[in-house]
């Protein structure tokens, strides 16, 4: 194909789903791997196909073809270009190679070059018995082609009156003797009755009438023939007396130019004779003055030196002309050379072009290549995860730099078995589980750990190739140091909680599960209420309140009241189990996990109103760490996003630098390929940098650390130049942006309002579809300046409203996932309005 960018489609190998419902089930399975993207063919049927930007036309045919099929291209060529489409696959076929055609096109336009094999199906082969010779330019000839005029059909002639034939016997008897000749003298016919004054001369034949004319007629003849050349007309020359076997004959020659009879410049020479005794009668003439024999005789003498000139010149100009063959038959040959030449140098054109195409594509693959073990080395760097990858025979074939720190490894060490290693971990069951992965294909994941006494996740699954092959394992290693610290910390924070429930013997603490049935029961309950644990532990959450409590659904109302508003105070009389009646203040709270999953009630028997403060004052304790654990978690979520957002940062901004750095390299300037590739890696580096950013806003902004620096500004002004800057990306969506702004004096930071007005219009951008409409409206009323932005997209539902504003928060996903995105540009639009409006 021509189009480079159908051409790199091709190349990717991956067709829709929908190819299923056409191609056999047995065919998919044995030729297709399935993706998320589509359809992909295997490895081994994709490397068996070269694709090629190739124009039929301009450049040189491949050779040796076994096959092509060309359908529905030439339909849209003239007869011309039909017809050296066809001699250039004629070329590139082998001998009985086959031509595919579409069902309007046929092999007409290269008549004699392929034969029918189905004509139907337009199948066609190259015809063996084609020896039609490459065509030459045509070599100018000695002696030119003589203009045949069309012969007419041979019609039935009917008799002629007597008188007409007597008339043309004699014509034919008396008419004069002609001779025709080229503009180069020589003599192309000669009719029967010139014979006589005409004669063969001395040495080599020749064609030239000059010399073959009689030397009496030759001056004026020449004379003739070099007026009627020069001004096209019939001239007559002067008459020459000439003696016939003994009988004097006046000799009256005209040349005359054959312009209209015949192509080229050719001329008639007519001779026409008169006996002198008729016309010349014989006159008696008085002795000759000497002076005019003297000047008779130089006469001749001049006549006799003319005609030696003539001849010398005349033999010079036959030696240039058979030199000129001469020169014209080696050129000839030469010219065959350099047919034969060209046909090599196509050829090799052909193969270089084969052999381009070839290694065009083996680059790709291996610019392909280097990009994917780039990425891979760069994520398995940036993940700070130990990664090992072994082969079936567990010898090493790459590692990551903190893998190598666990097992000690160095670049020398791939190849060898990597139980062979020591490495820094309690891990004794590696080999077994290793072994298990690789016969069994299940992974394993068990913790270690390590000698300096960190924590590892190690996972150990099966290395699969693209066809499904498993050619080793991965083991990848998680630093879990700090989980596990945090898991140790709330065992032992559960473990000191139920020591305290067991100690603090003046304080009831109870735990119920959903339905208000008591789970736990503290020593404490034990104390206060005098149900022991067994006897408690199943009953329902009335069990410590009084008939008429119960009656009036007093337990259920605290249960409720704890779960809608996350905490029931608890001020009332609670009866023992030996019927006596306490007074106990307290609280029952929801215990949330993946929802409500039950309630706590601590409560204690208060007889004082100093002991009644101090229960406040710890349940305020209780509250307040919470909110403060909450706090910290909130921060530390903050932070992780900043050092995330950071780290992620400084890899893009140098992948970005290097990629304006090639793009600018001389060595591709010019390069259109290469520098689609540069571009569309800027593009989406810039687009990740802007993610990461508005990350890093965020998190400023949750932090605390985000400084605004107000002044002021033409809020006009910004807004013309985003819808501007953005006007590109619409247009590629032929999209509709429309922007109506007014005069708009603002006193606000503007670094921060341009992204609060880049968000909402890349967002309209994003979300609406193809031929859509965006409007971008700037209005003043009552001393405020109002920004609204609307499009034609999907919309939303105004349950919805709120929830679009929220970090990582996408209202439709599916449609949000394919316009790209991550749920973070609203949020921050909302996070930099809030900070200006407080």
């Amino acid at each position: 194909d021509i189009d480079e960018r159908a051409v790199a489609s091709a190349r990717t190998g991956v067709f829709p789903l929908s190819i299923a419902a056409d191609v056999e089930p047995s065919r998919l399975q044995r030729f297709f791997i399935q993706e998320d993207a589509g359809l992909r063919i295997n490895k081994e049927l994709r490397d068996s196909v070269i694709f090629s930007a190739h124009n039929l036309l301009s450049d040189p045919p491949f050779t040796r073809m076994d096959l092509i099929c060309c359908r529905n291209v030439l339909i849209y060529l003239n007869r011309s270009a039909q017809a050296q489409a066809l001699r250039s696959f004629h070329f590139a076929l082998k001998l009985h190679g086959l031509l595919f055609m579409g069902s309007s096109e046929t092999v007409d336009a290269a008549e004699g070059h392929f034969e029918d094999v189905d004509k139907i199906r337009r199948i066609y082969r190259v015809n063996a018995k084609s020896t039609k010779a490459r065509v030459l330019p045509p070599i100018p000839t000695r002696i030119p082609d003589v203009y045949v005029g069309p012969v007419g059909l041979v019609r039935e002639v009917a008799p002629k009156p007597p008188l007409e034939m007597l008339h043309e016997r004699i014509l034919r008897e008396y008419s004069p003797p002609t001779v025709l000749v080229d503009q180069d003298d020589t003599v192309l016919h000669v009719s029967e009755r010139a014979s006589h004054l005409l004669r063969v001369p001395e040495g080599a034949p020749t064609n030239k009438l000059l010399k073959l004319i009689r030397p009496e007629l030759r001056v004026e003849l020449r004379t003739a023939i070099h007026r009627a050349a020069q001004t096209g007309s019939s001239i007559e020359a002067s008459r020459v007396r000439l003696v016939v076997n003994g009988v004097p004959h006046a000799v009256i020659m005209t040349v005359r130019p054959a312009l209209d009879e015949a192509p080229g410049r050719m001329m008639l020479i007519v001779f026409n004779e008169v006996r002198e005794s008729l016309n010349l009668p014989l006159v008696e003439r008085a002795e000759r003055d000497p002076v005019v024999e003297a000047l008779e005789a130089e006469l001749l003498q001049l006549e006799a030196r003319l005609r030696n000139t003539v001849g010398e010149s005349t033999a010079f100009t036959e030696e240039l002309r058979a030199s000129n063959e001469e020169l014209q038959t080696i050129n000839e040959e030469l010219r065959s050379t350099t047919e034969e030449l060209e046909t090599s140098r196509e050829e090799l054109q052909s193969v270089n072009e084969e052999l381009t195409t070839v290694n065009t594509e083996l680059t790709l693959r291996v610019e392909d290549s280097t990009k994917l073990n780039d990425d891979l080395q760069n994520l398995m760097n940036s993940a700070e995860i130990g990664t090992i990858f072994i082969d079936r025979d567990m010898k090493l074939k790459r590692f990551t730099p903190q893998a190598a720190t666990l097992f000690n490894l160095l670049i020398a060490d791939i190849g060898r078995p990597l139980l062979d290693i020591t490495h820094q971990l309690d891990y004794p069951e590696l080999s077994r589980d290793v072994r298990n992965v690789l016969h069994n294909l299940t992974r394993s994941e068990r913790e270690v750990r390590s000698n300096d006494n960190r924590w590892f996740l190690a996972r150990v699954v099966p290395y699969r190739t693209t066809e499904d092959r498993i050619e080793g394992a991965v083991l990848a290693f998680f630093d879990i140091s700090l989980r596990r610290l945090v898991e140790d910390r709330l065992r032992q924070s559960e473990q000191r909680m139920r020591l305290v429930a067991e100690s603090m013997r003046d304080y009831a603490i109870i735990t119920m599960d959903g339905a208000g049935v008591i789970v736990t029961w503290s020593p404490g309950a034990e104390k206060i209420l005098g149900y022991t644990a067994d006897e408690a532990i199943g009953q329902s959450f009335g069990l410590i309140f009084s008939q008429e409590h119960r009656r009036a659904g007093l337990p259920e109302r605290e249960l409720q009241r704890a779960r809608e508003s996350g905490r029931a105070e608890d001020d009332h009389w609670h009866v023992r189990r030996d019927g006596e009646k306490v007074f106990c203040s307290g609280i029952t709270v929801p215990l949330e996990g993946d929802g409500i999953v039950g309630f706590a009630k601590i409560c204690r028997n208060f007889t004082q109103e100093e002991l009644r403060e101090r229960q406040r004052e710890i349940a305020l304790q209780t509250e307040r760490a919470t909110r403060d654990r909450l706090q910290e978690v909130s921060t530390m979520k903050d932070e992780f996003l900043a050092v995330v957002s950071h780290e992620l940062k400084n890899p893009l901004s140098v992948i970005k630098m290097n990629a304006q750095l090639l793009a600018r390299l001389p060595a591709l300037q010019g390069h259109e390929r290469a520098l689609r590739a540069t571009a569309s890696i800027d593009t989406a580096v810039t687009s990740q940098l802007h993610i990461i950013n508005d990350l890093l806003e965020f998190s400023r902004a949750n932090m605390g650390k985000l400084v605004l620096t107000p002044s002021f500004f033409d809020w006009a002004e910004t807004v013309a130049n985003i819808v501007e800057a953005i006007g590109d990306d619409a247009a590629q969506k032929s999209q509709h942006l429309r922007v109506r702004t007014v005069p708009a004096t603002i006193h606000a930071d503007p670094v921060r309002v341009e992204q609060i007005v880049w968000n909402l219009v890349t967002n309209a951008v994003k979300f609406t579809p193809p031929g859509g409409t965006i409007e971008v409206e700037l209005t003043t009323a009552d001393g405020m300046a109002c920004l609204a932005v609307s499009d034609s997209g999907i919309g939303l539902d105004l349950e919805h409203l709120q929830g679009v504003f929220g970090m990582f928060r996408q209202v439709y996903s599916g449609l949000s996932r394919r316009a790209g995105g991550l749920g973070i540009g609203l949020a921050l639009v909302r996070q930099l309005t809030s900070l200006r409006r407080n």
